[in-house]
């Protein structure tokens, strides 16, 4: 069956590696690969063509500008009628700015939340009406550990309460949460890959313990593809398990 897929933030890191594998699990996909530098958007897009996956195309997107949002959905709209899947992987950290809740730096908590929570929900909210044209449409919402409160209350180190980072992911998890109670046509689920080496991290400089890039795509793949039956508002941990918001 083929199926239309978009992963915003995808010319490098666990976007590129889930647009990797998704193409490569079935040439039969049409994958969106986005990125908001239109060079090292159609630079990965050439790598990927140059392993075999012709089924990979770019599309210029920036979530924070609603006018790439709306050029890219008519792009796929004119080329394919539908979308099946959306990722919701763009986002920082932020974490060369100060993020100690007592001292934070203001304009970093602006911009997590521009980016990770305004501009997943404007790029969300522009890709509805094409989604609710796919077959069984999915919309996988990429978050951390970190977005947990449960996790945060249990949590001994300190060091990981970065309130830029993580105020602004627990938001989008609670708009998981408001979405898939009011879209029950689509399935929306967020799903944390676990601490995976990449930039956004300074490629794992924070500790030890992290897992590659290939294998946070892999863990998050199976929940961008979910069939008819597969489950719909869950916060899902690493490990595959659901967890508490």
């Amino acid at each position: 069956m083929s199926r239309v897929i978009l992963v915003t933030g995808s010319n490098a890191g666990i976007g590129y590696h889930m647009v990797q594998q998704i193409a490569a699990k079935d040439k039969d996909y049409v994958v969106y690969l986005s990125a908001r530098s239109e060079e090292k958007g159609k630079e990965a897009t050439a790598t990927l063509a140059k392993e075999g996956l012709t089924n990979v195309k770019f599309v210029l997107l920036d979530v924070t500008d609603p006018k790439t949002i709306a050029s890219a959905k008519e792009t796929i709209e004119q080329a394919e009628g539908k979308l099946d899947v959306l990722v919701n992987n763009a986002g920082n950290g932020f974490f060369d700015r100060e993020q100690d809740p007592r001292i934070a730096d203001i304009d970093a908590i602006r911009e997590a939340f521009e980016l990770n929570l305004i501009g997943l929900i404007q790029t969300t909210t522009a890709f509805l009406p094409l989604l609710r044209k796919g077959e069984h449409p999915v919309i996988l919402n990429v978050s951390t550990d970190m977005a947990s409160q449960d996790y945060l209350v249990n949590l001994p180190a300190c060091r990981l309460h970065c309130v830029a980072y993580n105020t602004s992911k627990a938001a989008a998890n609670s708009y998981t949460i408001s979405l898939s109670k009011m879209e029950t046509g689509v399935k929306v689920n967020s799903v944390t890959p676990g601490y995976t080496a990449t930039k956004l991290n300074g490629f794992g400089k924070y500790g030890g313990g992290f897992r590659t890039a290939e294998d946070g795509a892999a863990m998050l793949v199976p929940w961008a593809l979910l069939d008819k039956d597969g489950p719909t508002g869950k916060f899902i941990w690493f490990d595959g398990t659901e967890h508490a918001w």
